[in-house]
This record gives C-alpha cells, sequence and structure tokens, in this order.
C-alpha cells in the first residue's frame, strides 16, 4: 500500500486521515495478472495499459490505483536512479500473503517526492502536509546520507523554479 491508506496507521486515530482512493505498488510483469484478479471480482478498469497507472473501480465507487512503478515527475537523473531502486527494496507486510511495504526512510523520501509532485502540477493542500507530520511523528528515522543526494536535490531544484 502507498500515500493514504499507508499512512492511515501513522495518525493518532487512524480515522482522521481521509482516503479516496486505495494505492498499490505493482512490478510491471504482475500487471495483466492483477487486471484479471480485479476485473473477475467485479472491477472495472478505468484506465489500463496506458500508462505507469491502471485505475479500477467497483460498482460502489471505490477506487483502486495500481501503480507500475515509482515515478517523480521533472526529477534529477540521480532521483530517477532511486526511485527505480526503490521499487526493489519493498518488505513483506506482516499478516498479508501478497502485500508488500516499502521501509520507514523510503516511504518517507517517496511521500516527500510525491508532495512535491502535487506542489509542482496541481497544487497541495493540507492533508499533505499533515501526512508528513504524522509520519516523521510516529515513524523514528535517522537522517543519513542518501537523503540529502534526493529530497533537497528535488525539492530545491523544483520547487524554487515553481516559486
Amino acid at each position: 500500500p502507498l500515500k493514504g491508506f499507508a499512512l492511515k496507521r501513522v495518525y493518532p486515530k487512524p480515522e482522521l486521515r481521509s482516503v479516496g482512493d486505495l494505492d498499490f505498488l505493482c512490478h510491471a510483469e504482475q500487471r495483466e495478472k492483477i487486471h484479471g484478479c480485479l476485473c473477475a471480482y467485479g472491477y472495472r478498469a478505468a484506465k489500463y495499459d496506458c500508462g505507469d497507472e491502471d485505475t479500477y473501480y467497483l460498482p460502489n465507487g471505490i477506487c483502486v490505483e495500481i501503480h507500475i512503478g515509482v515515478r517523480a515527475d521533472a526529477c534529477s537523473p540521480e532521483t530517477e536512479a532511486y526511485l527505480i531502486a526503490l521499487e526493489k527494496c519493498a518488505l513483506p507486510c506482516e499478516g498479508f500473503r501478497f502485500v508488500q511495504r516499502l521501509p520507514a526512510e523510503e516511504h518517507y523520501i517517496y511521500i516527500m517526492l510525491h508532495l512535491l509532485k502535487h506542489f509542482i502540477g496541481k497544487g497541495t493542500g493540507l492533508r499533505s502536509i499533515l501526512d508528513i507530520w504524522a509520519y516523521r511523528r510516529q515513524t523514528p528515522m535517522d537522517e543519513t546520507p542518501h537523503w540529502a543526494s534526493i529530497l533537497p536535490e528535488a525539492a530545491c531544484t523544483e520547487m524554487r523554479k515553481t516559486v
């Protein structure tokens, strides 16, 4: 799980974090299998096999987004290389057979890059800032060298252009 669904657990009360859809990171070679499975369970494919994200809906409006890889718009070659490596470091989720999660620091970097994407593109709101606050409050992390080579580069370069 990515973004909102995964972030609910770091809020003081999970119901404080609304979720508009369910986001999952999957390997490209799983795309066809996932498509067949979701369609068999009644999901309708609204967008399939035309980019890095597939979108499915249940008749009741529940939306599932399948992200084929982790990408950030307008990032440097260093950040792009890091994101490609990020896809390979997922860990098994306890209690689930096929679900994986990103390690804490890598998920934080993903959240920051996702905020940056919205900041540069459509804009962002309070929920994104609260996500970062809640994640940092509940997730112990050290400032490590790879943070300095990824986040400031992306944030400084792209945010400076936008601001």
